[in-house]
């Protein structure tokens, strides 16, 4: 990933001072999640994920995706905004827990910071109110191929779909959402990290 070296030294400096939320945008399988896990290893982060903000709709079938998870009205993104703000105060919030396969909230666990850096996971993160709460802002940019060969495979393999409900989604929310409501947040970031393809 190109640019990785910047956004550490940003990390780093905004720690110095208190609790450092940083947040890792981009694309669906854009490698947030992959960069995440690179900070928790290299700088002991806590990573959170937006993915468990989502708002429940357990009507949803695996084989039919006609609800549109891929916009920013899909995620309570008041409550992540105030569940940062306590974080940054130092203190622990009940998290929710959602699951993929019933498209559903599955309980709550607690959550709270063991160090001086948060990294929250998501395709929203530079979206208000969440975006207000952020010391660092990081943008992963990944060609949209990339990104769909990244997907069949992580939807396929951990979340039980077909081949054809994932390009279905894909085709219907996910390419005309990303185009309106993630490519555009690129221009808040305080760093773009270019997925390439290559290790970090």
């Amino acid at each position: 990933m190109k640019d990785l070296d910047k956004a550490l030294e940003m990390i780093q400096g905004a720690a110095q001072k208190e609790t450092a939320i940083v947040g890792i945008a981009g694309g669906s399988c854009s490698g947030k999640t992959t960069l995440a896990s690179e900070l928790e290893r290299r700088l002991g982060a806590r990573i959170l994920k937006m993915d468990d903000y989502y708002k429940g709709h357990a009507s949803v079938t695996t084989e039919k995706f006609d609800h549109n998870f891929d916009e920013p009205a899909a995620i309570d993104m008041e409550l992540l905004a105030e569940h940062l703000g306590q974080l940054k105060r130092g203190l622990a919030i009940e998290k929710p827990l959602y699951n993929f396969t019933t498209h559903s909230r599955s309980g709550y666990e607690s959550f709270f910071s063991t160090g001086k850096i948060i990294v929250l996971d998501g395709l929203f993160c530079l979206h208000d109110p969440v975006k207000e709460q952020l010391d660092v802002k990081i943008f992963v940019d990944c060609p949209e191929e990339m990104r769909l060969e990244r997907r069949l495979k992580r939807d396929m393999e951990e979340r039980g779909r077909t081949r054809e409900s994932v390009l279905h989604q894909f085709r219907k929310t996910v390419k005309p959402m990303h185009e309106l409501h993630i490519e555009p947040t690129k221009r808040h970031a305080h760093v773009v990290v270019v997925n390439d393809g290559e290790e970090i």
